[in-house]
């Protein structure tokens, strides 16, 4: 009788512990826009643009960008690296350097945190002379 009291205790305390235990606080990155489409730019050697990429935190958890990897030496980005708590906003910013006339289209990766981990941003145009 001692055995069957120890393994109901047991799992009363096993149920109790799972319904009162700290669930894991999510950190959820939207971007107000994944795209930037720039149109026409006027291209001059040495000239360089930036671009603006808010965002926000709509998860429960601290959202904290780990990294930025752009795909061409041409871009560089910079974001904070002090996490948002829900509901703040911040902006990523990137520098384009081009280097020639003609369309382009550069595309970002963001590791995050949240959920997702892995997201794309994008901006894309046409340098003219």
């Amino acid at each position: 009788m001692k055995r069957v009291w120890t393994i109901l205790a047991a799992l009363l305390l096993g149920v109790v512990t799972i319904e009162a235990g700290n669930p894991l606080k999510v950190s959820k990155p939207v971007f107000d826009t994944y795209v930037i489409e720039t149109g026409d730019l006027p291209y001059e050697k040495g000239i360089s643009y930036t671009f603006k990429f808010p965002y926000r935190n709509q998860g429960e958890g601290e959202l904290l960008i780990t990294a930025i990897v752009p795909g061409c030496y041409c871009v560089v980005p910079e974001h904070s690296d002090q996490p948002l708590k829900m509901g703040q906003t911040d902006t990523v910013t990137v520098t384009f350097n081009p280097y020639k006339s003609g369309k382009f289209r550069h595309r970002l990766a963001i590791c995050t945190n949240g959920e997702p981990e892995l997201l794309y941003v994008t901006f894309r145009g046409n340098l003219t002379e």
